[in-house]
């Protein structure tokens, strides 16, 4: 069975290594991971599971409708969502193919920096809402 919480804080873990090493295209990869472990872990708790399936990696679709369907389904999730964007903008599971610095540190930076902020939010409030014991670090 899936732990999306647990997955996302390991990708956060492993991001954050990467960027105290200034690797940023490849804590920039693990960053969209963490994000989109970070919406499943919301939406499991709110939303059928059948529902997340089709999403797959698409970010867009899991921090857009899929989102606002689950914060339809429990309200008590709405706080999460001024921190959560609709994904993060430029991510792709694609990127592991590009080439190394197929784009400029500054929009590795940012990705990393809207993940934290997602994710920092997110696992913070599955916690204070009782549905996680402690954030899974």
């Amino acid at each position: 069975m899936e732990d999306y919480a647990s997955a996302a804080a390991r990708h956060w873990d492993n991001m954050t290594y990467l960027t105290q090493d200034n690797r940023w295209q490849e804590a920039a990869y693990l960053a969209g991971y963490v994000a989109e472990c970070i919406f499943k872990a919301l939406l499991e708790h709110t939303a059928p599971a059948i529902l997340l399936r089709p999403l797959g990696h698409n970010l867009t679709a899991l921090g857009g409708e899929a989102l606002e369907m689950a914060l339809v389904l429990n309200p008590a999730h709405e706080r999460h969502h001024a921190s959560l964007t609709p994904g993060i903008g430029g991510w792709d599971p694609q990127h592991r193919y590009e080439r190394t610095g197929f784009m400029p540190e500054a929009e590795f930076r940012r990705i990393v920096r809207e993940a934290e902020t997602i994710g920092a939010a997110v696992l913070a409030g599955l916690v204070l809402d009782g549905i996680l014991q402690e954030v899974p670090l």
